[in-house]
């Protein structure tokens, strides 16, 4: 197992509510027999895809961050050493998954394998289509690194790089509604990455004012009731953007300012719900979220069903909890065999972060964040 106490139980909190979001978004279709079902379901089905746009703030933050320590750290940041890393992290789970597909379902192998090994498959159609949303965080981080020299050229400041920040989130921000006017398919506003770059870019804004200015930062995070109150909000509003024009244009951008909002209540908080039950169920979903998202498509629309009429099930309610239940413990036995031995191999090979100054041929020297 990975090491809890080195996690955020509250941080894990907001991966467990991502996932579930976009379970809900995949599994939760068709009709119900019982009214109860369908508004457990309900949810899911309307704003299941704003877990995605909750995982891009998050990501940014803690993505974000680790990059803002190791310069801070080292004045300096190990481009290649970050890469392998996240190479790690990510490729086995996905890999796997890939593996399966070739072997085990009749899509060929050249409809999905060369978009997803390059990372271009939000520009490049595939039947996997819920994997667009690892193409544009992998080519955000590439975006970053591939800047980091030019940026450390101008000797830009910490208020530089925040001011930058704000700018792409706000630039994407009015992007979407204009590209959504000209008449831009909501499906290219969703998934292509010029597209969806604000909600990444807030949350490294936001780990960048957690480290460099925490002042501002914990004035912003003070008040959480009203933070967790915005966030509420903001989610609740998009229940009523059921249209995928609206929901390109806007509603990816309230979801982005509720998910900042739900970290800036949540992150860090002592509240004693982090302590009770449903939370720690929560936490342990979202510990394993990475293979849960990967895997759950595949276990609850093509194996449940499958299993569900092979075991004479047909209760369309008893089927959906099945879903769920497959595709969450399958998940965990998937990050367990796989995600977490490929984790600490990794942290072996590739220590988290340098014990001295990365020298210039193995990083990138980005003095600008040390300075305020």
């Amino acid at each position: 197992m990975l090491d809890r106490k080195a996690r955020e139980i509250q941080l894990d909190v907001i991966r467990g509510v991502a996932i579930l979001l976009a379970m809900g978004w995949h599994l939760n279709g068709g009709s119900m027999n019982l009214a109860v079902s369908d508004v457990w379901l309900h949810p899911g089905r309307v704003i299941g895809w704003a877990g995605v746009d909750l995982f891009f703030v998050l990501s940014g933050f803690l993505v974000g961050g680790l990059v803002i320590r190791e310069v801070s750290a080292t004045r300096a940041f190990d481009y290649r050493r970050f890469l392998i890393r996240r190479a790690f992290r990510l490729w086995p789970v996905l890999y796997v998954y890939l593996a399966v597909q070739v072997v085990l379902t009749d899509r060929s192998w050249t409809s999905f394998v060369p978009q997803v090994f390059l990372h271009v498959q939000n520009y490049f159609e595939t039947p996997l289509l819920h994997l667009w949303s690892l193409a544009v965080e992998e080519q955000f981080y590439l975006l970053i690194g591939l800047s980091l020299p030019f940026l450390a050229r101008l000797r830009l400041t910490a208020h530089h790089v925040l001011a930058g920040l704000v700018a792409i989130v706000l630039v994407t921000w009015l992007l979407r509604p204009l590209a959504a006017l000209a008449g831009i398919d909501p499906h290219a506003l969703q998934v292509q990455t010029q597209y969806r770059l604000d909600g990444l870019a807030l949350g490294v804004a936001l780990a960048l004012l957690a480290q460099r200015f925490p002042e501002r930062y914990a004035r912003l995070a003070r008040p959480r009731l009203l933070n967790l109150a915005a966030a509420l909000a903001a989610f609740t509003a998009l229940f009523w953007m059921t249209d995928d024009l609206a929901r390109a244009a806007f509603g990816y951008t309230l979801a982005a300012i509720g998910s900042a909002f739900a970290i800036l209540a949540i992150h860090g908080s002592r509240n004693r719900f982090f302590a009770s039950p449903p939370a720690r169920l929560v936490a342990i979903i979202g510990l394993y979220s990475y293979p849960m998202y990967i895997w759950h498509n595949g276990i609850g629309n093509r194996i449940t069903p499958r299993l569900a009429e092979m075991a004479g099930i047909t209760s369309p309610d008893l089927v959906v909890i099945a879903k769920y239940a497959l595709s969450i413990g399958l998940a965990i036995v998937i990050g367990l065999a796989i995600e977490q031995p490929f984790m600490r191999l990794r942290d072996r090979l590739f220590s988290r972060g340098p014990t001295r100054a990365v020298e210039p041929v193995a990083g990138v020297a980005a003095p600008g964040l040390n300075r305020p």
